[in-house]
């Protein structure tokens, strides 16, 4: 008889739980401040672009301070988690219901690159990337979620016929691809890095320095042109190219009408991004 009552009281409860799931839509995503493997709030924009990538996805995604009111079962949390590797950085997306239930694990986003910034941005846009030739998307992972939790609030109606059945909570493991090494050729464009507003300039006019040369940053309605001073025009100046400023994103646009990845980093370095390499331009305080 006790055993019958454990039993009972074991799929009240799992009913309950999977009730939540299956009753009520997932509205938000959260995206924390911090991840647990990084040292500061939002370093090297992780979590702004993690929040940048889900949107582009189909999301409603926000950092968690900045969430709408909701009941806490219409939201997933996403977090980023790295894989402890000595050669290779190896970040991989992981969602979460509000029951701490794992709704979608990527791939594993690598990234081989040496100096932190890049490869940790670089192993995120890995992970999107492969998400994308996957054709994952917000409705695929949402609608696979209520799904599954269908499937599981049916499987626990089942619990009161069977005496020996147990209530048992899967571990989701991740697979030999944590250890596949091999090296990731990245094909499509990446998107650009989100930067922080306090650190672009207002004045102006702005002057940089770049492999012994000096520049000139102008502030413009759209965002900056740069210029680098020369004798050889009129003015003294020759235009190199645009930067387009759009929610925090920035697009380098040169004289030929190619665009490139930009953004200013935490020393105030306007950096431009040309096939895998960084170039730094410096400001002159």
């Amino acid at each position: 008889m006790k055993r019958l009552v454990l039993l009972f009281c074991s799929f009240l409860m799992v009913s309950q739980v999977f009730a939540q799931r299956s009753d009520i839509a997932i509205k938000y995503i959260s995206v924390p401040q911090q991840y647990e493997f990084l040292k500061s709030v939002d370093q090297y924009q992780l979590n702004s672009m993690t929040k940048f990538y889900l949107n582009k996805m189909g999301f409603s995604a926000y950092l968690d301070n900045e969430l709408p009111s909701a009941n806490r079962c219409e939201i997933l949390t996403a977090d980023v988690l790295r894989v402890k590797h000595l050669l290779v950085t190896k970040l991989y997306l992981r969602l979460t219901d509000c029951n701490n239930n794992e709704v979608y694990i990527s791939e594993i986003g690598k990234s081989y690159e040496k100096e932190w910034r890049l490869t940790y941005q670089d192993a995120l846009r890995d992970i999107f990337r492969v998400m994308e030739d996957e054709g994952a998307s917000a409705q695929t992972i949402l609608q696979k979620n209520e799904k599954d939790a269908a499937n599981v609030d049916l499987n626990a109606s089942d619990l009161k016929k069977d005496e020996t059945s147990e209530v048992i909570k899967a571990e989701v493991k991740m697979t030999d691809k944590l250890e596949n090494d091999e090296p990731t050729t990245l094909t499509i464009d990446a998107t650009p890095i989100i930067t922080e507003t306090n650190v672009m300039p207002i004045a102006k006019f702005s002057s940089y320095t770049h492999n012994n040369k000096t520049f000139l940053l102008r502030k413009t309605t759209k965002g900056y042109s740069l210029y680098e001073e020369t004798s050889g025009t009129g003015d003294g100046l020759l235009l190199l190219g645009t930067i387009t400023v759009e929610d925090n994103i920035l697009t380098f646009i040169d004289s030929s009408d190619n665009k490139k990845e930009a953004y200013f980093d935490n020393e105030k370095n306007f950096v431009i991004i040309q096939d895998g390499s960084s170039f730094v331009y410096k400001p002159v305080n």
